[in-house]
């Protein structure tokens, strides 16, 4: 009935939203080393006395700065840990599907541009639309 619908509908933006996610959480992990690394540079008083760390000059102290700079940094690592278990649960919840499988779903569902990504899955295994979507929506 209508309840089971919106339910399965809901279910479904659900999915589509953690598989976006995903994806962004693929990209977010792989930058955060070099952003945490950034940071902890920037926290060299020599650097911070000569570049002038502070905030749009709002002639924070040092010790002010190093907080702050400490507080990104705490941040960024509890994000990078809050995004590890995304992908780990996203992975296992994908555990069932084929590789091909897996790249149709997250090419259709996982991604902004679905368009351009629709057409290079129908070329790569030469299915048709619906069949993309077919595979897609299972998954």
């Amino acid at each position: 009935g209508k309840v089971g619908d919106r339910l399965k509908s809901f279910y479904k933006e659900l999915m589509i939203n953690t598989l976006k996610d995903y994806n962004h959480a693929k990209i977010f992990i792989q930058n955060v080393p070099l952003q945490i690394e950034s940071l902890e540079n920037k926290k060299n008083k020599n650097m911070i006395a000569k570049y002038g760390e502070s905030e749009k000059g709002e002639g924070k102290s040092l010790e002010d700065t190093i907080l702050d700079i400490n507080a990104k940094i705490d941040l960024l690592r509890k994000n990078y840990k809050d995004a590890l278990v995304l992908i780990d649960a996203t992975q296992i919840a994908m555990g069932c599907l084929s590789d091909e499988e897996i790249e149709i779903t997250l090419g259709i569902y996982g991604n902004i541009d679905k368009k351009s990504k629709l057409n290079d899955l129908m070329k790569k295994y030469h299915y048709e639309k619906s069949q993309v979507y077919r595979i897609a929506n299972h998954g």
